[in-house]
């Protein structure tokens, strides 16, 4: 048996080897060594024949030099040299290189050698002596002899060589097996892969973290496993990982079996065949699902935090021991009118006005020690205006507990600021007013007891605030009158609204009588916590009220005798005017022809004067019945009230082509014929002052919720701004008798009407765009 059968059956007795560990091995070595054994074998079986052919073709080799040997050193020393001299040595070196059958060979040949031509007859095959033959027998017994005992040699040596390659071959079997146990049995996922794509050797951790069984792997290229993003990175890594021949740690995902995606971590390694070339790559695995689950929720954390820091209403500092800022929030930089690449680096007691610098400092103190606190500061902005802050800070220590830094949350107060500062302005300005107020004004809460008083108050009463305060009116008045106030302040409160009472006291300088305005006080919240009064001293207008009952009485009866002495002095006026009227027409009437022209046109200025001061007379006598001769106020349908009235004037409007319109009118709580008279006085002076167009009137009413409005509008000659007020008062014309009639006292009499009913009138008008009369007439329930 040779060598290459020694080393044949040495791979297949390691082949037969079973567990987890042999197939664990058997799979690497079919990836690696086998790839190459196989090879040799197959190579060594394929030229068993060739090298057993090159060691016979040795041994004739060997026998012919040593024959050329024979036959120069025979022309060199001359005949007589032993036969078999050189072919001895010949034989040796034949049977111990090329062993038992090639030695026998190589004694034969020689013999033939030496038969045919070094013996005699040279030419021939032919031992005639006997000691040649003698010779020869003994040549060949040793080239025998020397070939087998070569070979026993020869194979001895190639057992011993078996042994030490097999014991070499058993020490890595051993290794790899050490090594294939630790990776079999690793948690850690490991696999190699070739160029080609295909997997070579995996672990079953692997396995479990790609969800493949084994079989299923041995089936998929290794590229299919990393999703298609990830292909471009993988093929970066290995080119540099072959480039720097040094291992590379990264980041991937894999493609799991259910299709999920999972996050791995990669050891890449690289092995080098002779060429160097890559032969195959290697690589540990690490699931990284648990980190990166735990590096997004840090990360959302972060993100979280971060937006909430860079979203609050609030503006962040941080600060080093020393108060230089590491970090501001976007906020803090806008209070401060700075941008954020501003204020970093920046020592935060410049920020501070001077007047805080001393406070600060020792707060920094604090901070050191651990002090949290909460303070009010100012600081000046960018542009040098003041930002009033509200802080709230907290240190912040390492892992070893050394303090580093401080925390502090500033919230802008100056609205506040500025809020508490006009709240301050604003109390004090109502502690002046209060003070200034000559009325006696106090407030309590709703035990009675005084809050504060004014000095008005303190002057009437002869009590001082500071005394007042924390008393009640027990304290200081009578009990009865003290519960006929605690009644209405009691009234006050129970209520929530103002209460009006009459008081009666008795000062220093005498009687007086006040009127107490008691209100209820509320908190911000809406909730009554007090009651206020303002009094006012109306005794001197108690005085005058009686004065004035009295002269109102005067007035009023002073008023009647004048009604009645301008009714009777109207109604006595007109009988004498009767006669003179009278007795002028008679005159003209007999005396027409002896009189002159002269004496006519007198006579006829005496009868129209006459008429025009009987006019005057009974419009006078009509003026002062307004009053005298109106009717109980009731129900009236001012719609039923025009129409009459329209009626009435039927004629006027036929002759001047009148258009009258109105829409739905009110009922009213009113003297129905003095608001007939209203509207036929209006409707009269629409068609009297017409202008070129036929006279167009509108008539309607709104409500305002306290009053009716009435509008009498037309589109007559219209009245100047300047005298539509003159227009109301009391015989006011604006034009000339014989440009248009009257006695100029109807719209006086509408007013005295309108007033009457407790309403208002005015006109608004253009010159040339017609004129609208508005009067007011109070709902019934006012």
């Amino acid at each position: 048996m040779d060598t290459d059968d020694i080393v044949k059956i040495t791979h297949e007795e390691n082949q037969q080897k079973s567990s987890g560990q042999i197939h664990f091995i058997r799979n690497l070595e079919s990836s690696t060594d086998n790839t190459r054994t196989n090879k040799f074998l197959k190579t060594s079986e394929k030229n068993n024949w060739m090298n057993l052919m090159l060691r016979y073709i040795f041994a004739i080799i060997i026998a012919l030099i040593a024959f050329w040997l024979y036959l120069i050193l025979t022309h060199i020393l001359g005949p007589g040299l032993p036969t078999y001299v050189i072919f001895y040595p010949a034989v040796i070196i034949v049977a111990l290189i090329a062993g038992l059958g090639p030695g026998i060979l190589a004694t034969i040949i020689s013999v033939m050698l030496a038969g045919i031509w070094i013996l005699p007859p040279v030419g021939q095959f032919s031992i005639s002596s006997t000691i040649d033959q003698v010779g020869a027998v003994l040549f060949t017994g040793f080239g025998i002899l020397i070939s087998g005992v070569s070979e026993l040699y020869r194979r001895n040596r190639n057992k011993a060589a078996a042994y030490d390659k097999e014991k070499a071959l058993r020490e890595t079997i051993r290794d790899k097996e050490f090594l294939a146990d630790i990776l079999d049995q690793s948690s850690q996922p490991f696999a190699i892969a070739y160029p080609n794509g295909r997997l070579g050797l995996f672990n079953p951790a692997f396995e479990q973290l790609t969800g493949y069984t084994r079989e299923e792997l041995q089936n998929i290229d290794w590229p299919e496993l990393t999703p298609i993003k990830w292909r471009r990175v993988d093929k970066q890594i290995l080119e540099e990982v072959y480039n720097t021949g040094q291992p590379i740690r990264y980041e991937k995902e894999y493609i799991r079996k259910d299709g999920s995606r999972l996050p791995v971590e990669l050891l890449m390694n690289i092995a080098l065949d002779k060429e160097g070339n890559p032969a195959y790559y290697y690589s540990f695995f690490t699931d990284i699902t648990n980190r990166k689950q735990s590096e997004d929720l840090l990360r959302e954390s972060e993100e979280k935090y971060r937006n909430i820091i860079e979203t609050a209403n609030e503006g962040i500092l941080m600060t080093d021991p020393s108060a230089i800022i590491t970090f501001a929030n976007s906020k803090m930089a806008e209070m401060l009118g700075y941008s954020i690449k501003e204020l970093l680096g920046l020592d935060s007691l410049t920020l501070i006005d001077e007047t805080e610098i001393e406070r600060e400092n020792q707060r920094i103190d604090d901070r050191k020690k651990g002090v949290k606190g909460e303070y009010e500061l100012k600081f000046h902005k960018k542009n040098n205006e003041i930002l009033w802050v509200h802080g709230s800070v907290s240190s912040i220590y390492n892992n070893v507990g050394k303090h580093i830094g401080n925390l502090t949350m500033y919230t802008d107060i100056n609205d506040r600021k500025k809020s508490e500062e006009a709240l301050n302005n604003s109390q004090k300005l109502l502690h002046d007013l209060i003070n200034g107020f000559p009325y006696p004004i106090f407030v309590k809460d709703t035990e009675g007891r005084f809050l504060t008083t004014n000095n008005k108050f303190d002057e009437l009463f002869g009590f001082k605030n500071e005394e007042l305060k924390g008393k009640t009116d027990y304290d200081i008045v009578t009990k009865e009158l003290a519960e006929s106030y605690r009644i209405s302040d009691q009234k006050v409160l129970e209520e929530e609204k103002p209460v009006r009472i009459e008081d009666e006291r008795d000062l220093i300088d005498g009687p007086h009588t006040f009127i107490a305005n008691k209100f209820p006080i509320y908190d911000i919240k809406g909730k009554t916590y007090g009651v206020g009064s303002i009094s006012t001293d109306i005794t001197e207008r108690k005085l005058l009220e009686e004065q004035m009952k009295i002269t109102m009485e005067e007035l009023k009866r002073s008023n009647d005798e004048l009604e009645r002495f301008a009714y009777v002095s109207s109604h006595d006026l007109q009988e004498p005017l009767r006669m003179v009227t009278l007795y002028s027409q008679l005159l003209e009437k007999r005396y027409k022809e002896s009189l002159d022209d002269d004496a006519e046109d007198f006579i006829e200025y005496i009868v129209e004067g006459a008429q025009r001061m009987r006019q005057l007379i009974e419009d006078l006598l009509e003026y002062s019945r307004v009053n005298s001769q109106a009717k109980e106020f009731e129900d009236v349908n001012t719609e039923e009230v025009l129409d009459s009235v329209l009626m009435n004037l039927s004629i006027s409007i036929i002759e001047y082509n009148v258009t009258i319109s109105h829409e739905n009118l009110p009922t009213i709580f009113a003297d129905k014929n003095q608001i007939s008279q209203i509207f036929q006085n209006l409707i009269i002076n629409a068609i009297k002052f017409h202008g070129q167009k036929p006279p167009k009137i509108d008539v309607s009413a709104k409500n305002n919720g306290k009053e009716w409005i009435f509008a009498v509008a037309d589109n007559g000659i219209g009245i100047k701004s300047e005298h539509q007020k003159q227009i109301f008062e009391v015989f006011k014309r604006l034009h000339t008798r014989k440009e248009y009639p009257g006695t100029g006292i109807g719209l006086s009499i509408i007013q005295k009407i309108v007033h009457h009913h407790g309403g208002q009138i005015w006109v608004e008008s253009e010159p040339g765009k017609g004129s609208t009369f508005y009067f007011t007439i109070p709902n019934k329930c006012n």
